[in-house]
């Protein structure tokens, strides 16, 4: 009697938890894009745009003479690909007829583990970077239940695999696996929080901000794997 009350009053707990799940774009690729010119160097007379206005920082001291600054944004063309061997790995912007501008990500053959990162830590107290340009934040407690990811593929391997990494307001590492690139052309993937029931049971798991902090991409060598990304989303419950 008392396992079946505690069964029945877990699977409560978890209906009351998700009667009212909270939706979140964390980023879209295709607000990235490149749409304004920042000159590189003082000689620089290019026209062509190379960053996002939206996410544009500066870093440096403008008081300070002897520090230089520069600016930088979450353009699609400033992330890094964290590469071996192959200097064919990168990433760009591409044309997508369903989404129009998305992040085309190319990792090379000689590589066989690729990590793709934004130019910069996303910051968790500008709100510019809210509302799916990379920063999930509320006044109450987020846990969650799973995120959602518009990928696509080419029909790869077993052996190729993608995961979404997602940083705490901490700054800790997370890691949620995409169950697999087996398709050709678009698709929608989710990646659920493996600890979430018990989670719930124990009422923890809570952050006050979820960011975007990349993909991991591991493949066999001899390969060249090629990825669009559109947006991941986030679905999650509220803190009472």
């Amino acid at each position: 009697m008392t396992k079946k009350l505690f069964i029945l009053s877990f699977f409560i707990i978890l209906c009351t938890a998700w009667l009212c799940p909270d939706e979140a774009v964390l980023i879209d690729f295709s607000l990235l894009v490149a749409d304004v010119r920042i000159p590189i160097s003082a000689n620089d007379q290019g026209t062509d745009p190379n960053q996002n206005s939206h996410t544009l920082v500066t870093f440096g001291s403008s008081s300070d003479p002897n520090l230089r600054t520069f600016q930088t944004s979450l353009a699609i063309r400033n992330f890094e690909v964290s590469r071996r061997y192959d200097l064919n790995s990168h990433v760009r912007e591409a044309p997508s007829r369903q989404w129009g501008t998305v992040m085309g990500a190319l990792i090379g053959r000689r590589d066989s583990l690729a990590y793709i990162r934004p130019p910069f830590v996303i910051p968790l107290d500008d709100p510019r970077f809210e509302n799916a340009y990379g920063l999930v934040r509320r006044d109450r407690g987020i846990r969650l239940y799973h995120l959602a990811i518009n990928v696509y593929a080419l029909n790869y391997p077993p052996e190729v695999s993608l995961s979404v990494i997602l940083l705490d307001g901490t700054g800790n590492q997370h890691i949620f696996p995409i169950p697999t690139l087996s398709f050709e052309g678009w698709r929608e993937l989710t990646s659920r929080n493996p600890n979430y029931e018990e989670e719930v049971l124990n009422d923890t798991g809570y952050y006050d901000s979820l960011r975007f902090g990349g993909f991991l991409v591991e493949k066999d060598l001899g390969t060249d794997v090629i990825l669009y990304f559109k947006d991941i989303k986030l679905i999650f419950d509220l803190e009472p």
